[in-house]
């Protein structure tokens, strides 16, 4: 485990310990009652009491209105999502924020934010699956700024609270939103495999073409494509 927090350089670790330090006592300023009622219900956005019963929601809603796909795509990536912020916090084994007393208390460790994680994960998939299935650009464009906002504002929360480094909200985003890629670049493998296996992967092409995202006889879309 000491080699794994140990991972950085000492002048790596020194910056970000600077940042951390300054953005921590910055954030303190903007501290007022109105304000901490706000960030208390944002910060409720990232968590478990919302996340499960909303990613369930969304799937059984998708699933009912014929996109099946769209909703496994979603159900997977949430389900996978939730192991990577515990397994990381366990390997890196960093301490919350101690500058003032925070305004919320939380129990695990502090890197990487799992509230910033797992909104990360719910909010950018659900962006992912909005993109494919909403009319138009500016439906679409709506979607993923919806999307980005609440993520960093869910971010924002948990440094304002004092639970959280700002390095702990950005790494976070960061593995929340690669989990999200990775269940795309899944999707787009199955969907390129489909002929090869006709058993998982037909299944898959054939929900993904009656949930909109991939249709035959023309070019793979954005959902189901990998990198270039």
């Amino acid at each position: 485990m000491r080699a794994v927090r140990n991972l950085f350089p000492p002048a790596v670790r020194n910056a970000l310990v600077r940042v951390d330090r300054g953005a921590t006592h910055r954030v303190q300023k903007l501290h007022g009652r109105g304000r901490d009622r706000f960030v208390r219900t944002v910060t409720w956005l990232g968590s478990q009491k919302f996340l499960i019963p909303a990613a369930l929601a969304v799937c059984a809603a998708l699933k009912l209105s014929g996109h099946g796909s769209a909703s496994l795509f979603l159900g997977f990536t949430m389900l996978g999502g939730s192991g990577w912020s515990p397994l990381f916090k366990r390997g890196f084994r960093r301490g919350r924020p101690d500058l003032w007393p925070p305004l919320t208390r939380e129990k695990s460790h502090s890197f990487p934010s799992g509230h910033a994680t797992m909104s990360s994960v719910f909010f950018g998939a659900l962006a992912v699956v909005a993109v494919q299935l909403l009319p138009g650009p500016l439906g679409k464009a709506a979607a993923c700024a919806a999307a980005a906002l609440i993520i960093l504002t869910v971010a924002f929360s948990r440094v304002y609270l004092g639970v959280h480094w700002l390095s702990d909200v950005v790494a976070g985003i960061l593995l929340g939103l690669t989990w999200v890629a990775v269940c795309t670049a899944g999707a787009a493998f199955f969907a390129r495999r489909a002929p090869e296996y006709p058993r998982a992967g037909g299944s898959v092409i054939r929900g993904m073409e009656s949930a909109g995202m991939v249709s035959r006889g023309r070019p793979t879309p954005s959902f189901a494509r990998g990198p270039a």
